[in-house]
């Protein structure tokens, strides 16, 4: 007992120092690029990872504030800018973050008043908190880095976000007898900007883009190999938004979606014989699903299990907006377990959009769903400036936007931790991919090359670098 007790110390010290390492980097050296890695990386593998302590969770969040804040001092220049760009882009998603701090910060007066203990309060708020955070330091790591290296670091970041949802999944499906185990974050909606990236520099390019189908479609295959049955539906989302969104003309259209379609056939096969062969035929079992409905029709879906939790959750979610119509019953509370219908079972969330309006009501949830709006409207105006000319078309956008959208009837999608990594992804192309991105007025010297350094990198070379990624 006394050695477990030791090597649980002794691994949260490790990974303490470790993060105090990375974390002071972040503080001490100006590039945006290391506060983006810092605040991605951290919300990919700090939450939901059974290894790392809450204390560390919460100092962390505590971070993120102080880097969304220095972001926000970096950015203050933009409010007195008249230029076009910046009124239609960079504004209103620095006016979102700012919603997105107030919403949760006044429920600290329900909590006043309220059941709900610090540590749950905290627990519950961390998603939120570090939400304006990761758009703040987004809005700035898209204006000041290159389209090649913003990129590489989405797609790096949704590949990894795939990986880690893989794990976790199979794990909770009964994986852990193969060796799997949740390591980070379990969720899809970090690994969305990369699928939507990949899609629209394939259906857009003037060249084949292989690759990035490719690209796309293994981040894709990925999430299909978790078992679960929503990423069968983004696939055929996005490739059919992709096609009717792109540039191109219809033939071009229907010809680039033919083969992507046989791609994904083919990536389809793949994950089955993954599923096979390492995951103990979990996906493949899980994805008999729609071989069900196909036989039953609706009967089916009624005496799924998953259904029947979602149903009891939007039955006990409503009871409790019901009873806190206007203002919701704030953070920290538990929602009843859809299995026993006891709060002592159940969490902070459930499998459905009410859960915003029982948590912050009709006046919360009002000023939620207008701050996320301002984030999507800024993300599909930046085409309208790209120097990219993959990214001229709305096609990155709508894709992205379109399979946050299919996740809704499953819950919220401010509840989600991988929310925010969507988010901060989403404005990073969108910005790093303009051709009015860069600034370096009431920047400190250091800043001032980086951002001439970066600015004669991606300018003169957008269509080149352009070419060459696909």
């Amino acid at each position: 007992m006394t050695l477990a007790v030791a090597g649980v110390v002794s691994g949260q010290i490790v990974i303490s120092l470790a993060a105090v390492i990375v974390l002071s980097l972040a503080w001490w050296i100006p590039p945006a690029l290391v506060r983006l890695s810092v605040v991605l990386g951290g919300t990919l593998f700090l939450f939901q990872n059974a290894a790392v302590g809450g204390q560390l969770k919460f100092a962390f969040v505590a971070l993120c504030l102080i880097l969304g804040a220095w972001s926000f001092w970096a950015l203050r220049y933009r409010w007195s800018s008249a230029e076009p760009f910046d009124r239609e882009v960079v504004k209103p998603i620095l006016v979102a973050a700012l919603v997105l701090t107030a919403v949760p910060v006044l429920t600290l007066v329900q909590f006043a008043f309220g059941p709900a203990s610090v540590d749950s309060w905290l627990r519950d708020a961390v998603g939120y908190l570090s939400l304006p955070s990761l758009l703040l330091v987004g809005v700035e790591a898209g204006l000041k880095l290159s389209w090649r290296i913003a990129a590489i670091v989405i797609s790096g970041t949704s590949l990894v976000a795939a990986a880690l949802a893989l794990s976790t999944w199979l794990s909770r499906r009964g994986g852990d007898v193969l060796g799997f185990s949740q390591l980070g974050l379990a969720s899809s909606m970090p690994v969305f900007a990369g699928i939507a990236l990949a899609l629209a520099m394939y259906f857009n390019s003037r060249s084949t883009g292989l690759a990035w189908l490719l690209l796309g479609l293994l981040q894709i295959a990925i999430l299909v190999s978790t078992g679960g049955r929503q990423p069968a539906i983004f696939a055929v989302v996005g490739l059919l938004l992709a096609a009717a969104f792109s540039r191109r003309g219809l033939a071009q259209r229907l010809a680039r979606l033919f083969v992507a379609g046989l791609a994904a056939l083919f990536a389809f096969g793949a994950v089955l014989a993954f599923s096979e062969t390492f995951g103990g035929g979990i996906a493949a079992r899980r994805l008999n699903f729609f071989d069900r409905v196909l036989d039953s029709g609706w009967s089916a879906i009624q005496q799924d299990g998953s259904v029947i939790d979602r149903s009891n959750a939007y039955d006990w979610t409503l009871q409790i907006w019901q009873s806190n119509l206007w203002f919701g019953r704030g953070l920290g509370v538990n929602f009843p377990s859809v299995r026993s219908g006891l709060t002592d079972d159940g969490g902070f969330t459930l499998d459905t959009p009410l859960v915003v309006l029982a948590k912050f009501g009709i006046v919360g949830s009002v000023a939620i769903v207008w701050a996320v709006g301002l984030v999507f409207a800024g993300a599909l105006r930046a085409r309208r400036h790209s120097a990219i000319p993959e990214l001229k078309a709305p096609t990155y956008s709508v894709v992205a936007i379109g399979l946050v959208l299919c996740t809704v009837l499953n819950g919220f999608p401010t509840e989600n931790r991988g929310f925010g990594i969507f988010l901060a992804g989403l404005i990073v192309i969108a910005l790093a991919a303009s051709d009015s991105q860069k600034y370096t007025r009431g920047a400190n010297s250091r800043y001032r090359n980086i951002g001439a350094v970066a600015g004669a990198e991606s300018r003169p070379s957008m269509r080149s670098a352009s070419r060459r990624m696909t």
